[in-house]
């Protein structure tokens, strides 16, 4: 994303690894990290391209922590977001936490948008960001449909934020598992 989850990170201490698709997010990032310099060595970035899109450049049981914020959604299909789910537990230590958030049918998105695929729905980004062009998002219904896509995970917590403003709704679930 924008590197600002990055950055708290680092400042609370940890190394972190920020992977991206695009690379003008990991130049937003850039920016913030030589805002402050002390940063650089705790925070890595790559960017995630066709050449290492099919296995995350990452060993097994790499990390202690992941966090997947306002992203996973955006793949678009079951397949890709198991695909990926898979890669984090691969990546993801045996002790290892991971807090993941998905949207849900009160979204906005959903609301305004048209399912064109199960679980799939289509929208026009009014904000803009994407240029007003459609755009597709995979929706998780409730949380039984959590759990049977995060079937190998354990969960700890399935819980779920909602910010209602301007005529939009941003209902969100999030996940901790191990």
């Amino acid at each position: 994303g924008f590197g600002a989850n990055a950055v708290h990170f680092a400042e609370c201490g940890y190394n972190v690894d920020g992977i991206d698709v695009a690379p003008s997010a990991i130049t937003l990032t850039e920016k913030k990290i030589t805002q402050k310099p002390n940063l650089r060595e705790k925070i890595k970035l790559k960017i995630l391209t066709k050449d290492n899109s099919q296995r995350l450049p990452y060993s097994d049981d790499y990390f202690d922590y992941i966090l997947s914020n306002q992203t996973i959604y955006y793949l678009k299909s079951l397949e890709s977001i198991t695909y990926l789910l898979d890669e984090f537990y691969r990546i993801l230590k045996p002790s290892g936490k991971m807090i993941i958030s998905l949207i849900g049918p009160s979204n906005t998105l959903c609301k305004d948008g048209k399912e064109v695929a199960k679980d799939v729905f289509e929208y026009v980004d009014v904000t803009k960001s994407l240029g007003g062009k459609p755009s597709k998002a995979y929706v998780f219904r409730d949380e039984e449909h959590i759990k049977n896509v995060f079937k190998k995970f354990v969960i700890d917590e399935i819980g779920s934020w909602n910010n209602v403003y301007a005529g939009r709704n941003g209902f969100h679930f999030v996940v901790l598992c191990r």
